[in-house]
């Protein structure tokens, strides 16, 4: 989680992928990556590939989030990172922020299950 919050305020851009501006994929994917845990949400997709990615592994949640999982919010429109307590980072477009599970425009949809743990 420290690399995703290093990047708070960083502006975002459609298509970027870091290190200093991201769109919400992007943003995923360089936290991950950076933290060397790429391999865990299956590299680098759009958000619906994401979203695929994990149900073929049965990883896909309604409730229950936990620390370091993935979020998706409307019908495959924005993903981010939940940080726990109800609360979640990802670039939006007025930039790299945290804010409410369910505080953003569109509505939750799901929690995809990163095995963050090897084993």
């Amino acid at each position: 989680m420290s690399v995703a919050k290093n990047q708070i305020g960083d502006p975002w851009v459609w298509g970027t992928i870091g290190p200093d501006k991201f769109d919400c994929v992007g943003f995923v994917y360089y936290s991950f990556r950076q933290a060397g845990l790429a391999d865990r949400i299956g590299g680098y997709r759009g958000v619906k590939a994401y979203r695929d990615w994990f149900a073929d592994r049965g990883r896909v949640s309604r409730s229950n989030g936990r620390r370091g999982d993935l979020v998706i919010w409307g019908d495959n429109q924005h993903i981010g990172i939940y940080l726990g307590r109800g609360r979640a980072i990802s670039a939006l477009t007025s930039g790299v922020k945290i804010h409410a599970l369910h505080g953003l425009t569109i509505s939750f949809n799901t929690f995809l299950r990163v095995r963050l743990k090897r084993g």
